[in-house]
């Protein structure tokens, strides 16, 4: 069973982590949307390359999703020791 870090290091580990998930959470939209802009863009200039590196930033958006999402729980399982 886990036990909760000592003294303040729980809130304070929670709280970095919240901020790094936070700035997380938002660049997987971003990361999203540029990508399909980049996908247009490589398809209205007849680029290939273009559209195969966004095509490449939309697959990578999708499995950072994945982690993020993943990420939030195992974070608060580690700074407070809660299973649950």
């Amino acid at each position: 069973m886990p036990r909760p870090l000592p003294g303040r290091f729980g809130e304070t580990t929670e709280y970095i982590g919240g901020v790094v998930m936070s700035l997380a959470g938002w660049s997987v939209p971003l990361l999203l949307f540029l990508g399909v802009f980049t996908i247009g863009a490589g398809r209205f200039w007849n680029n290939r390359m273009a559209a195969t590196i966004g095509a490449g930033m939309v697959g990578t958006a999708f499995l950072a999703g994945i982690l993020w999402a993943s990420g939030q729980n195992l974070i608060k399982m580690i700074a407070t020791g809660e299973l649950g």
